[in-house]
C-alpha cells in the first residue's frame, strides 16, 4: 500500500512539470507573434497621432488610401479654388493645396497629383467676382411671358384708415391702382397705372360676403364690394387680370388710407414738385407754373384734388399728379437717405397699410426699389364714355392694352 502512493505521487510530478512547460512554450510563441504582425485598428482608414520629429504634430496612418481631391468651379470665377486634400502614404498624412510632396517611399499607384497654373483666387476675389457676373437665366412660360418679373399691387383707398369690416360693400373704394413690377434679371423695375374710373368686369358680393357673379362697372369698386382688407385687396387683383390678362401673376397687394400722403410728404421733410395744373380756390399756395415744396395737408391737396378742379378730364390729371409725387418721392429717398435708413422710414407707413405681404417681404421689395432702376410710367387711361350704375366710366381697347402687356410683360 505504502508502494503504490509513493508511485502516485511521481507520477503527479511528472505531470505537472509536464504542464508548466507547455505553458512556457505557449507564453514565448506568443509573444514573439505579437512582437512581429502588423497592427490592426478597427476602421480601415483610423489615423492615430503619435509625437513628431519636428515641431508640428504628424498624423500616421497603417494604410494608404486614395486621396480625395475636391474641386469647387464658382459660376463667375475662371479660377478653380481647390479646398485642402488629404494625400495619404503608408506613414504620413500631407495637407497640399497645390502637389503632393515627394516622399522617400515610393507613392502608392493611386496617388492624384493636384496641378494649377495659377495659384488659387482668394475667397474675397471670387465673391467679387461672382457679385459682378452673377446673372439670372431667363426664364419664359409657354406662352412667352417673363417669369422673371414680380408683380406688386399699390392701392390707394379713400378712407382714413384701413382695417377688416363686419361687412362687405364697405371696404372703400380704390383711388389709385398702380401695378409696380420688378425685372430680376435686368434689375428694373417700372409702374402700370390704372385709371381708376375704367370699366372691367368686378365681382359683386352682398353684405355677407355671398358673391353675385361679375359685373362690368369702375374698377374702383372692386375694393369696396370687399372686407375692407384682404377680401377687397384679393378682388382688384381680380379685375386686373381680367385687365392685363390671366398670365400677370401678383405676389400681393398693399392698401394705403388717405393719411399715407402726408405721411410720406412729412417724411423726407418735403417732396419738391412742378405745378402744371390751376389750384385756384382748391390750395391757392400751389401756384400754376412754380416749383413748391409739399409737406402735410399740401401734398394730399396736390395728389387728390379731382372733383373740383376746372377740368373735364379730372382723374387723368390727377393720375399724372399721382406719378409726379411718387417719382419725386422715390428720388428724394435714394437721394438723401441709405437702404437702412429707407427700411427704416417706411417701418412707421407699414403700420398704416392693409396687406396680404408679411413685413419682412415688403421690406425686401422696397430695397429693390432702392438698388433697381426705374425706368418709368405706363398709364392705361380709356376714353369716355357711358356711364354705368350712376358712375362715369372710361372704356380701354383690347388690342392697345394687350399690346402694352405684350411690350412689358413678355418675350420680345
Amino acid at each position: 500500500m505504502a508502494r503504490d502512493t509513493k508511485k502516485f505521487r511521481k507520477r503527479d510530478v511528472l505531470i505537472f512539470c509536464a504542464i508548466i512547460a507547455a505553458v512556457f512554450l505557449i507564453v514565448v510563441v506568443a509573444a514573439f507573434a505579437v512582437e512581429h504582425l502588423p497592427t490592426k485598428h478597427t476602421a480601415r482608414n483610423e489615423e492615430i497621432t503619435t509625437p513628431a520629429t519636428t515641431e508640428a504634430p504628424v498624423t500616421t496612418t497603417t494604410e494608404a488610401t486614395t486621396a480625395e481631391v475636391t474641386t469647387v468651379t464658382t459660376t463667375a470665377a475662371t479660377t478653380v479654388t481647390t479646398e485642402p486634400t488629404t494625400v495619404a502614404t503608408t506613414s504620413e498624412t500631407t495637407v497640399a493645396t497645390t502637389e503632393a510632396p515627394k516622399t522617400e517611399a515610393p507613392e502608392p499607384a493611386n496617388t492624384i497629383d493636384i496641378k494649377e497654373d495659377k495659384p488659387p483666387a482668394k475667397t474675397e476675389d471670387v465673391e467679387k467676382i461672382n457679385a459682378e457676373l452673377e446673372e439670372i437665366a431667363d426664364n419664359y412660360s409657354d406662352t412667352g411671358y417673363n417669369n422673371n418679373i414680380k408683380n406688386i399691387v399699390l392701392i390707394g383707398v379713400d378712407r382714413q384708415e384701413l382695417g377688416e369690416s363686419m361687412y362687405f360693400r364697405d371696404g372703400g373704394q380704390s383711388d389709385v391702382i398702380l401695378v409696380l413690377s420688378f425685372n430680376l434679371k435686368t434689375k428694373e423695375y417700372f409702374i402700370v397705372t390704372v385709371n381708376r374710373d375704367l370699366a372691367v368686369p368686378v365681382e359683386n358680393y352682398s353684405s355677407i360676403g355671398e358673391s353675385y357673379g361679375f359685373v362690368t362697372e369702375q374698377i374702383a369698386l372692386a375694393y369696396a364690394y370687399g372686407d375692407g382688407s384682404r377680401a377687397s385687396g384679393r378682388n382688384v387683383l381680380k379685375s386686373l387680370n381680367y385687365l392685363l390678362g390671366p398670365d400677370i401673376s401678383f405676389l400681393g397687394y398693399i392698401a394705403a388710407p388717405i393719411p399715407i400722403i402726408r405721411t410720406m410728404a412729412d417724411a423726407v421733410d418735403g417732396v419738391d414738385v412742378y405745378v402744371e395744373d390751376d389750384f385756384t380756390g382748391v390750395d391757392d399756395t400751389l401756384k400754376q407754373g412754380q416749383w413748391v415744396t409739399l409737406r402735410g395737408q399740401h401734398a394730399e391737396n396736390f395728389v387728390r384734388s379731382r372733383m373740383t378742379m376746372k377740368y373735364s378730364n379730372v382723374n387723368s390729371l390727377r393720375m399724372d399728379r399721382e406719378m409726379t409725387f411718387i417719382k419725386a418721392f422715390a428720388e428724394k429717398v435714394k437721394t438723401n437717405f441709405t437702404a437702412q435708413q429707407a427700411v427704416d422710414l417706411y417701418a412707421d407707413m407699414l403700420d398704416m397699410v392693409v396687406s396680404d405681404m408679411g413685413k419682412s417681404e415688403i421690406t425686401k421689395w422696397i430695397l429693390q426699389c432702392y438698388d433697381y432702376k426705374f425706368t418709368g410710367f405706363h398709364k392705361i387711361e380709356g376714353t369716355d364714355g357711358p356711364s354705368l350704375h350712376g358712375s362715369h366710366c372710361t372704356y380701354y381697347d383690347p388690342e392697345e392694352v394687350a399690346d402694352l402687356v405684350h411690350e412689358l410683360y413678355y418675350k420680345k
